[in-house]
């Protein structure tokens, strides 16, 4: 964790050094990430040092306990910019699941960061080789209320099984997989950026296969969930023997809706015109681009990133 730690601190100094600003707004933003230990946390840092340097703004860097904690934090006036899951801000924008008492507005997207994509763990030893042979098993779905746990629940639907069929597991991957280890969990969910450090952990001393989603029920949550991609696993991520079908969800920049447009578009100016900075910071630097950030079919885009990316 030191060492984590200090690499980080250097790469946000080496940051800040060698180039002059090119705009100077003198603007303070809070910047809602996520836990210290996880990507949103390490890669809101660099997005907010790039924007710093080059847009001449002040951010300070929120620890929070992710998607759901950042939303609530943006329509409360606590919070100026936030990353999140598109599944999540759909949910929080039409009252759904976990905001179902707590429909939340005044909420714009920026930018379409980079995609999630939902892995379902199960021993490489194991009978099951489906997700529809998941009935009667033991199955972790993430801790209960989470982005993950809502994932598991629709995907689980489609291909007929519900939470009555299972017994349910409301555990992080880190718990099921000492629980696979032990053979008292079938499988688990993971929703993550490829490749999943949980599930690289886990391989380092168990084999493990990933179970694809069929055509017709990837056809079906696709066409009734609008943050849901198509996405593959290739054999290669985690030395398997077969690539995997699967869906993606987005990571997505967002803010306060009445952040001025300005701000936003110099944001945008400030970390679009550095992606290099990105890219070589941290790896999923590498996967943005102005195409696919403004792709974005949840939520409504900012006025500003409209201006920007228009």
């Amino acid at each position: 964790m030191l060492k984590k730690g200090f690499a980080l601190l250097l790469a946000v100094l080496f940051l800040f050094c060698g180039c002059s600003k090119t705009q100077d707004v003198g603007e303070q933003y809070r910047f809602a990430t996520g836990s210290t230990s996880g990507t949103y946390y390490t890669f809101g840092n660099y997005m907010a040092a790039i924007w710093d340097k080059y847009v001449g703004c002040s951010t300070e860097i929120l620890a929070t306990t992710g998607s759901v904690e950042n939303l609530n934090m943006l329509a409360g006036g606590d919070a100026d910019f936030g990353i999140v899951q598109n599944d999540i801000l759909y949910y929080a924008l039409n009252g759904k699941e976990m905001f179902a008492e707590n429909k939340l507005k005044g909420i714009s997207v920026v930018a379409a960061l980079y995609a999630k994509t939902i892995q379902v763990v199960v021993p490489a030893e194991s009978e099951v080789t489906t997700i529809g042979g998941l009935a009667g098993k033991i199955v972790a779905v993430g801790e209960s209320g989470t982005a993950t746990e809502a994932a598991a629940r629709v995907i689980l639907e489609a291909h007929g099984i519900s939470y009555d069929d299972i017994t349910v597991k409301y555990q992080n991957f880190s718990e099921a997989s000492d629980a696979m280890a032990k053979g008292t969990v079938d499988a688990a969910f993971v929703v993550s950026a490829l490749p999943s450090a949980g599930v690289l952990n886990y391989i380092k001393t168990h084999d493990i296969r990933l179970l694809s989603m069929t055509s017709v029920a990837s056809a079906e949550l696709t066409e009734n969930y609008p943050f849901f991609s198509y996405a593959t696993v290739t054999a290669d991520v985690y030395g398997t023997d077969i690539s995997c079908a699967t869906l993606s969800v987005e990571t997505l920049l967002v803010c306060r809706s009445d952040l001025p447009g300005d701000d936003v578009e110099s944001v945008l100016t400030g970390l679009f015109e550095n992606l290099d900075e990105l890219a070589s910071a941290h790896v999923k630097g590498s996967e943005i681009n102005a195409e696919t950030a403004y792709s974005s079919k949840v939520g409504t885009y900012h006025n500003g990133a409209k201006r920007y990316f228009g």
